[in-house]
This record gives structure tokens, C-alpha cells and sequence, in this order.
């Protein structure tokens, strides 16, 4: 439903019965995800409402007619704007570099009309015409671009039901979920020499990759008693664990372990960064599970205990990277000020590589605030972030069996 003032309302009702005169024009305001509030009309002068200045210098704004219905039906709404050149986004920005970077990717639009009785008279206020958020910008030329803009009823859009049993986390890294607070894991850095669109030399310290174990060497113990398992083919895989979480299993080993005998497995060898170890056993190949509650120390060997092998969870299909391994990264200075990356890889030596391309390569000394990013496992919350109480995966379902 639509609001407007008294004055307002008393004024359309005498312009629909008196025919009286009066001047109509559109407001638009963009609240941008990085904070920033840009407020444009296609008035000839700038117009001052509720203490906000309306700007008339561009881009100027062509929309397309919208529809208002009741219902769960998105409404849809086209801005084409005509933009110069040498307009910019801030003081330094220009305008359709801020289009292609990303600057109005899912930003709020509010549509305002204005009802003027004499130019420049904002007394009677405005009627919101249509609320929502960009959606989409194509395409996006020279001197133009069009933005179209759905209605806020699209945000009820979202799978249902909304958590799904997997092993991966459901959180969002730093959302209300996972409840980490972004800003105590943001690193400050510069760009070192010899960066390029992709890949940047920084001056970050932080941990880089860990490769995984070689495969494991296998024995077997008989103890004299108090077994009971059958002669049985085992197959085994086991992974490091650092502060970055969990690596990328190893080669496959297999050993035939007589009846009454139980699987021994000696502990990987030491890797810088590496701080434990886990095990993964299965009877057939590809099959391992995990068979240690708690992280093992490098040095010390697992044993089979008395009952066999249990159930548990598979190892990772992919391993922890670098600590910004799927992180951000936004320059704070230069000419990429405002602009942001994901992290693709983070090497130890503190390079990064980004996607998509910068537009241009950064400059020695710019600086940034890189943020790390998360692969939903259940070790890398618990050894990088010290958040497993939030833990949001199932990595302990049970995997598909047959029965014949």
C-alpha cells in the first residue's frame, strides 16, 4: 500500500476536480552494498528533499513501466542510464568502470515521485513508487547501461527447506550462522613488485598449503586373546591436520591382515605446519572411513582396536589450502581503491591469485585487507577458525549401502 502525505492527498483530489496544474518528476536513490547512497533525478535543477540533495548532473535515468500487483509475482523494472565519460562514481571513480566492477551489483533502488505545485516546491512530499534491488546489468556500453531492477518479493526466492543434511557446513562464513565476526579475521598488506592482473606478490605472512602424506606404511599386531575378527583385506588413506584444517588424502595402501590380528598404521612423517594426523580405513578400495575421535599427534601410530573398524566419516575431497584460500581481497588505496576479488589460491611467501582479472594490475605499495575464506569442512572450523560449537554440516551420516 502506498503512502502520502495529507497535503499530498489533498492536493491530488483538488488536481482530479479542479484540473489544476502540477509538476511531476522521479527521485532515485541506490544504496550500494559498500555503504555509499547516490540520489539522481532527471530534474533540470538539483532538488533538496528531507535534507537529501537529489542530483540533476547524471548519468540521467530512462525507466521502463513497472506493474504493481498483490501476490507473490516479482515485479520487474529497467533504468537505462545515459552516462558521460567523464563522470565518476565518488571523486575518482569513473562512473562505468563502478558498473564493471561490481559497485551496483544487488543495490537497493527506491523510486520516489515527486509532486511539485511551483518548480523546486518539495512541500506536498513524494509517494514511493517501487522498491527493490539490481539484479542484473546488461548490457553495459560507452555511453550507457541498463540496470533492471526486481522487486524485494524475489528475496523470498530461496530452496525450501533451507538446511540439508551434508557434510559440508549450510553457515555462510561470518553470517549469523557461523557467528564470526568478519573484522577479526581482516590482514591488512601492500602489493609487492611484479604483480599482475591475476597474481600479486604481497607482503601477507600467513600459513600457505600443506601437501598430503605420502601413503601410509601398514603392519599388523596379533595379541593372544581377546580378538575375534576374521582374516580381512584392509585399505588406507590418511590426511594432515594443520591450523588451516584438514589436507587432500594420500595414495591408497592396502594390507591382508590375518585372522584374530589387528591393523596397525604408522604415523606420517613431520611436515612443517603440520600439527596431527587422521586415519581412514575401509574393506574395500576407495571405501575408507575415519577411525580416530581425536586428532592423532604426528610420532604416535594408530592401532585397530579389539572390535574392528568403526564407521565415520569419509576423508576430504578436497583439501585445506592456503589460509585466504577462498577469502577476499579489497584494495584500500590506489587506482583499484573500493575493488574486490575473490581469492582463488594463497601461497606460503604471501602470493595471491585472484578471480575474475583486475581490470589493471595494482601498484607496488598499494594496500589492501585481505579476509580468509572457508571450505565448509568440519577440521577446517575447527583448527582455522576455533568454531566447531557452529559447525552447520553432517559429516558423520552414515554413506549408502546396498542389501542384496
Amino acid at each position: 500500500m502506498k503512502t502520502a502525505s495529507d497535503a499530498l492527498k489533498a492536493f491530488l483530489l483538488q488536481f482530479r476536480t479542479v484540473r489544476s496544474s502540477a509538476l511531476v518528476e522521479d527521485l532515485y536513490t541506490f544504496q550500494l552494498v559498500t555503504g555509499q547512497v547516490l540520489r539522481l533525478t532527471n530534474w533540470s535543477d538539483d532538488i533538496v528533499y528531507l535534507g537529501n540533495k537529489f542530483s540533476a548532473k547524471g548519468p540521467l535515468i530512462q525507466r521502463s513501466k513497472y506493474s504493481c500487483k498483490v501476490g507473490l509475482e516479482v515485479a520487474e523494472m529497467d533504468l537505462e542510464m545515459k552516462i558521460d565519460p567523464s563522470q565518476r562514481l565518488g571523486t575518482t571513480l569513473p562512473f562505468l568502470t563502478a558498473l564493471r566492477q561490481g559497485y551496483f551489483d544487488q543495490a537497493e533502488v527506491k523510486l520516489e515521485r515527486l509532486f511539485m505545485p511551483s518548480p523546486g516546491d518539495v512541500s506536498l512530499g513524494t509517494v514511493v513508487q517501487f522498491i527493490g534491488f539490481v539484479a542484473d546489468i546488461d548490457p553495459i556500453n560507452r555511453s550507457s547501461a541498463t540496470l533492471k531492477v526486481r522487486s524485494l518479493v524475489e528475496l523470498l526466492n530461496i530452496n525450501i527447506p533451507r538446511a540439508t543434511y551434508s557434510p559440508g557446513c549450510r553457515h555462510i562464513l561470518y553470517d549469523a550462522g557461523c557467528t564470526l565476526i568478519r573484522s577479526s579475521f581482516e590482514v591488512a598488506g601492500t602489493v609487492g613488485s611484479g604483480a599482475d592482473t591475476r597474481t600479486i606478490p604481497t607482503s601477507l605472512t600467513n600459513p600457505g598449503p600443506i601437501s598430503p602424506p605420502s601413503a601410509p606404511t601398514l603392519s599388523y599386531t596379533t595379541p593372544s586373546s581377546g580378538v575375534n575378527i576374521i582374516a580381512t583385506t584392509y585399505y588406507v588413506v590418511v590426511t594432515y591436520v594443520s591450523a588451516l584444517g584438514e589436507t587432500l588424502y594420500s595414495a591408497e595402501a592396502s594390507l591382508a591382515v590375518p585372522a584374530n590380528s589387528l591393523l596397525h598404521v604408522a604415523s606420517p612423517a613431520s611436515a612443517t605446519g603440520a600439527t596431527g594426523w587422521n586415519v581412514y580405513v575401509g574393506i574395500s578400495p576407495g571405501d575408507g572411513q575415519r577411525q580416530n575421535g581425536d586428532v592423532i599427534a604426528i610420532g604416535t601410530a594408530w592401532d585397530e582396536v579389539a572390535t574392528g573398524i568403526t564407521q565415520g566419516a569419509v576423508p576430504p575431497f578436497v583439501g585445506s589450502g592456503g589460509y585466504f584460500d577462498q577469502g577476499v581481497i579489497t584494495f584500500t588505496s590506489g587506482a583499484l581503491n573500493g575493488v574486490s576479488r575473490r581469492i582463488d589460491q594463497y601461497f606460503a611467501g604471501g602470493t595471491l591469485i585472484v578471480v575474475p582479472k583486475l581490470p589493471s594490475a595494482p601498484a607496488p605499495g598499494d594496500a589492501f585487507i585481505a579476509v580468509p575464506g572457508c571450505d565448509k569442512q568440519q577440521n577446517t572450523c575447527l583448527h582455522k577458525f576455533s568454531n566447531l560449537i557452529h559447525f552447520g554440516g553432517f559429516p558423520y551420516v552414515p554413506q549408502p549401502e546396498q542389501a542384496i
